[in-house]
């Protein structure tokens, strides 16, 4: 094995670089690449589809995604291309039902159909619909790319996702040049289609190799960084573009070309960087440190220690005369630095007087943010302590009852709820929803332990069969809130809720599909007649509730009201007496006005006729003489 020194210059790299190129043996590792699935079609439009497909699913080993994949482009038959295109999801979708890689479900793969469905409706080919969105063919690949992914990731996507929101195992197909991350995936892709050399095939021609960065995965990171082609810690675009350029140096036009002989040298374990050499030697140690033994493979194995120190010293001489060269080269790149140092010695002095003032500044700004800075770590150790508290289920458990309080409190009239009701059986619902006449129990405690050694677990056997663990956890939750709290002969409705404080935990028992020889934990759930819900969709069914519960204000108070139009009816029965009677008297009272005005009338008529015979008297007769008494002249 070849132990690699860091080297300071790409130049010094031209060499055992273009050796590496030209001598590596390709085809025997072809098979350990993924890019032998393209490779599998000639046809140049399935050889397209299929190399996209296969670079979006290329996270983790080509043995881990490579089985996930062959099943997919098995049900995709001889012409993926033409499964895409003639692609209908209501007809077609099933037939992605067993996939399942990590982060991406069966959905995802319907949605890459539909989008791509589209889109070569719309362009024609992935490289022209490329090319739509490359405004400056001689610029950065990344506005390009950016464009591309978006293509993807905007499509018309509801025949897959109803609601709008694309699911996170689709969004990791796409990664955004944008968000910084290195997007291995896509440059990956990029380099077998535009590349016209082995191994890649080349089928773009509208994009120009030097505009490509190097995909930077582990392997390609650890090589670039043990020979000195990076000094980056963190794995991202900015990475890819430091490594792509000290490689342009060494060929402007193809600074890519060294990717995949760096990438299976560093997998097959042919280069070793210094901390896999000091792990050797420190294993070499602790063997000789071993007491002698009389097991003849002692023999054989010291032999093989010296085989081992003798091929050890001999690339230790390799390095040093390597050293050595480099050495000659870094003094005069120094020599040169030294020159370039004393020419910008007067410049400096100039810029001190300003850097001085911005220090100044500066450290009038480091107070604020280191006392910022001391307050988020306080938050953090709060945080901590928080979480260690949270490990007792009987306190996870009085956390939950509190919340489902607090909600409670906030969304029904205090009337109408209660904790901690009883049973005749001595069980205790952790709170009780009145309406009307019955009652619905909820329960506030969750299972939470294989949760959390599900989420902490990295290796995908572990993780599912703690998985299987939480979801027999939840169902035995299940059986005994339908056992304990669902009691019609005690006035409970014939079904409860189960509150799961945490949203996350939530997502596990109601909406993340499971494995296909499983019942669901929510339709497990919903036929014990136990409803799962959560912070977020409480709210939905505590306002159903609410709005039943005014439902039935409403009806009591409807029932008032006919009550009270009863009785007023039996009053305006009991009126009716009285007011026949007064009729008659009115009508009575009637006839006699109206026969008394007849009287009056002719009374009127009477004195009329009185009134005319006086008046005709004294107009006809002589005056009379007034009369006189005796003896008065």
């Amino acid at each position: 094995m070849v132990s690699c020194a860091k080297l300071t210059s790409p130049a010094a790299l031209r060499q055992p670089l273009e050796r590496l190129y030209r001598d590596f043996d390709y085809a025997a590792r072809l098979g350990r690449d993924a890019i032998q699935y393209p490779l599998r079609y000639a046809d140049p439009a399935d050889r397209e589809i299929v190399a996209l497909l296969t670079a979006c699913l290329a996270y983790g080993r080509v043995d881990l995604f490579g089985r996930a994949l062959e099943g997919a482009l098995a049900v995709m038959g001889p012409s993926p291309a033409t499964f895409v295109r003639e692609f209908d999801p209501t007809r077609d979708a099933t037939v992605f039902a067993g996939f399942l890689y990590r982060f991406n479900r069966p959905r995802d793969l319907v949605a890459f159909c539909v989008a791509a469905r589209d889109l070569l409706a719309r362009h024609g080919t992935l490289e022209k619909c490329f090319l739509a969105g490359d405004a400056d063919p001689r610029g950065p690949i990344g506005p390009a790319l950016e464009r591309f992914a978006r293509a993807f990731l905007e499509a018309d996507l509801h025949e897959v996702f109803s609601r709008g929101r694309r699911s996170r195992g689709y969004r990791h197909l796409f990664p955004l040049p944008s968000i910084g991350g290195p997007c291995k995936r896509l440059l990956l892709f990029l380099r077998w289609m535009v590349r016209r050399e082995a191994p890649d095939f080349g089928l773009w021609t509208g994009v120009s190799p030097a505009r490509l960065l190097i995909p930077v995965d582990t392997h390609v990171e650890n090589m670039s960084r043990a020979i000195g082609l990076t000094r980056r810690r963190s794995r991202n675009w900015r990475m890819a573009e430091e490594i792509t350029g000290r490689l342009a140096v060494l060929d402007p036009a193809d600074p890519v070309k060294y990717d995949f002989a760096l990438c299976h040298t560093r997998m097959a374990g042919d280069c070793l960087d210094r901390r896999d050499a000091f792990g050797t030697r420190r294993e070499l140690a602790e063997m000789r440190a071993q007491p002698p033994s009389s097991d003849p493979a002692v023999g054989l194995l010291k032999q093989e220690l010296e085989s081992v120190r003798r091929e050890g010293r001999e690339d230790q001489e390799r390095l040093r005369r390597e050293v050595g060269t480099l050495t000659g080269e870094v003094t005069r790149q120094l020599e040169q630095g030294m020159q370039l140092i004393q020419a910008g010695q007067t410049s400096i002095g100039a810029r001190l007087d300003a850097a001085t003032k911005v220090v100044g500044d500066v450290q009038g700004s480091l107070g604020t943010l280191q006392e910022a800075t001391r307050r988020v770590a306080e938050i953090g150790r709060e945080i901590q302590g928080l979480e260690q508290v949270l490990k007792s289920p009987k306190v996870r458990g009085g956390l939950g009852e509190t919340l489902l309080e607090r909600l409670l409190d906030e969304m029904l009239p205090r009337e109408h709820w209660m904790t901690q009701h009883a049973f005749r059986s001595g069980e205790k619902v952790d709170a009780a929803i009145k309406i009307g006449e019955r009652i619905v129990p909820v329960d506030a405690k969750f299972p939470l332990e294989n949760f959390r050694r599900m989420l902490g677990e990295t290796d995908d056997a572990q993780r599912r069969q703690h998985r299987k663990a939480f979801a027999r956890d939840v169902k035995l939750r299940v059986d005994e809130i339908a056992k304990k709290y669902i009691l019609p002969d005690e006035g409970t409705y014939d079904f409860a809720l189960m509150y799961v404080p945490a949203e996350n935990v939530y997502y596990e028992i109601a909406v993340r599909p499971e494995d296909a020889d499983e019942e669901p934990i929510a339709a497990y759930a919903l036929s014990r007649r136990v409803v799962p819900v959560s912070p977020n969709s409480i709210f939905a069914y505590l306002q159903v509730i609410v709005l039943g519960l005014r439902g039935l204000r409403i009806e009591a108070n409807a029932r008032r009201i006919q009550e009270d139009l009863a009785r007023l009816g039996g009053d305006v029965a009991k009126l009716r007496g009285p007011l026949a009677t007064l009729g008659r008297h009115l009508g009575n009272a009637q006839k006699q006005y109206e026969d008394a005005q007849r009287e009056l009338d002719r009374l009127e008529m009477k004195l009329d006729e009185i009134g005319r015979k006086g008046a005709e008297t004294e107009l006809g007769a002589a005056p009379a003489e007034p009369p006189t008494l005796p003896g008065v002249v």
